[in-house]
């Protein structure tokens, strides 16, 4: 994230090692470019059991999005 102070968030040394306390299921989204840029956004999307007033309830994150600079403050 840009700005007076950069921070980079890292997932080493395995992208997928943290799957496993994240939630019960995990899937990674990507958003693929050109030949020149294949890759242009990836998120983990991860689901689980939590409580919804006070019931279980299955649910959906999408968290930790990564876009290609290139490619951000556009609209598609």
């Amino acid at each position: 994230m840009p700005g007076a102070i950069s921070l980079g968030f890292e997932r080493e040394p395995d992208f997928f090692l943290a799957a496993g306390i994240e939630g019960d299921r995990h899937d990674t989204v990507y958003r693929v470019g050109s030949r020149q840029r294949p890759l242009v956004a990836r998120a983990p999307a991860r689901s689980g059991t939590s409580s919804v007033n006070g019931a279980p309830a299955r649910a959906c994150y999408l968290s930790q999005l990564r876009i290609d600079t290139t490619y951000r403050g556009r609209g598609s």
